[in-house]
């Protein structure tokens, strides 16, 4: 899968801009270099003399040092009764809801709130710092200013740490410290440079502060963290390496079934294997049509297991996946006979004791990656293996060529992760022949059977009929064909 990559221009993050012409004024960068007035007849009001030495240049002639100068420190008391005030404004600010009909205002309040967001977490920072070197976790009973942090902020102990580093970092970084406090850069970005100038490995942390803050203002968190390790790889390689293998070595996932039934799967990969599992989901999980209606609207979340689902399905169903015991593997399903009739009280379960409804029975009947033990009684075994489908190559190959893709009205997942759905199902007697076989995605598949949406297939037309339980009637012609 190829995805283009549009590379977003430096001005997205250009504090000018996002606060219009007139707030730019208000806050001038201090990395911005003056430009001299052009010369004129008559000099304006308030400037030197010609020739006059600049007011910012020392007699020696020798600029002075950009870095910020360090504001005087201020009491703890006083900043306590300043939070409070500024406390009880937000607070009134969040209290009712923001309306408007200009976007403009929005973007000027999103301007603003990053202002607001930079200041707190630069403060949060100064704060961090004067806990940690003084008694108050001491007078607390705590056992370090780690856990003080977390509960003070009511925070975990994970966030507390970063926000301690965070702290840590910027007394060394005191032009990334005041690009923080001022809104020019963000919390991640800030967290992103005191990472690098811990590490050592791009120099010392004046050179980290003045490169990479050049870098941050300009570029996202997830672009300035790709050019820290872009760097670091160039300065460094062995390191790099060590810290792959590090990631590697930490690989973990986890399958674990629950007592309700439900699955809870948990993995933490290094960043190239994640981002290939990533990308896994992401290639089998498509968006829902933009006729769906907004109760059946899936959730991200949900999306991407859906994706996770049919990944699976595509792996087990493909014949590539390694044998287990001398077959392929897959999920067995031991059913009576009475499950597939329909009577009530019979009960079909796969080999790990997950009971299955009627409905789900019939779906995996049609054309899954299962193997089915059809018994009767408790002990009768009447047929193992794929009872239900099977559905000849030919005839795979011909629904395949008239139906592309799945032929849910608005859905094009594509035949390679879609099944064959007998229109009339197999238990009821229907056949397994082009005329009464369908392409349908594994989302679909399942809103048929156990969402009780009725499908139908006129084969003179290859038209496909979906009604949903409430008796509303979506129609699908067949994809066009191209030159033959």
């Amino acid at each position: 899968m190829h995805r283009s990559i549009v590379r977003e221009e430096a001005a997205g993050y250009d504090q000018p801009m996002l606060l219009h012409a007139p707030a730019a004024a208000d806050q001038p960068s201090p990395r911005s270099t003056p430009t001299d007035t052009p010369p004129t007849d008559t000099p304006p009001t308030g400037a030197p003399p010609a020739g006059a030495p600049r007011a910012d240049t020392p007699p020696n002639g020798i600029p002075a040092d950009p870095r910020p100068e360090a504001p005087p420190a201020q009491e703890a008391d006083e900043v306590a009764d300043r939070l409070e005030r500024l406390a009880r404004e937000l607070q009134s600010l969040a209290a009712a809801p923001v309306v408007t009909t200009e976007t403009v205002a929005i973007d000027r309040c999103f301007a603003r709130l990053k202002l607001v967001d930079g200041a707190l977490a630069a403060l949060r920072a100064r704060l961090t710092t004067a806990a940690v070197r003084s008694d108050a976790p001491a007078e607390r009973g705590e056992r370090d200013s780690t856990t003080y942090l977390r509960n003070r902020l009511g925070i975990s102990g994970r966030e507390a740490r970063r926000r301690a580093e965070l702290a840590r970092g910027l007394e060394a970084l005191p032009q990334t410290a005041a690009a923080l406090a001022e809104g020019r850069i963000g919390e991640e970005q800030a967290a992103a440079i005191a990472r690098a100038s811990r590490s050592g490995r791009l120099g010392s942390a004046e050179q980290v502060d003045e490169e990479l803050l050049a870098v941050a203002e300009r570029e996202t968190p997830e672009s300035l963290g790709r050019e820290i390790r872009r760097r670091e790889h160039l300065a460094d390689a062995d390191a790099l390496r060590r810290d792959e293998n590090r990631a590697f070595a930490r690989r973990r996932c986890t399958s674990r079934r629950r007592k309700d039934g439900m699955w809870d799967i948990d993995a933490t990969l290094d960043a190239l294997n994640g981002e290939l599992v990533d990308r896994m989901f992401r290639a089998f999980t498509q968006p829902d049509p933009a006729d769906t209606p907004p109760e059946r609207r899936r959730s991200p979340e949900q999306r991407l297991a859906d994706g996770l689902i049919a990944a699976a399905h595509s792996a087990l169903s493909g014949g590539d996946a390694p044998q287990d015991g001398g077959v392929r593997p897959h999920v067995t399903v031991y059913a009576p006979i009475e499950a597939f009739a329909g009577i009530p009280g019979a009960v079909a379960t796969t080999e790990g004791g997950v009971v299955i409804s009627p409905e789900a029975l019939t779906r995996l009947g049609c054309d899954a990656c299962l193997a089915f033990v059809l018994t009767r009684g408790p002990s009768q075994v009447l047929h193992s293996g794929r009872a239900t489908r099977n559905w000849p190559g030919p005839t795979r190959r011909a629904i395949i060529v008239r139906d592309v893709h799945c032929r849910f009205p608005g859905c094009s997942v594509p035949a390679s992760r879609s099944v064959i759905h007998h229109v009339r199902y197999y238990s009821n007697g229907g056949e397994t022949s082009i005329d009464n076989g369908v392409l349908i995605c594994i989302f679909h598949h399942r809103l048929v059977h156990e969402g009780r949406w009725r499908l139908g297939l006129d084969p003179a037309t290859a038209e496909v009929t979906v009604t949903s339980p409430t008796g509303r009637v979506l129609r699908g012609r067949p994809p066009p064909r191209g030159p033959t």
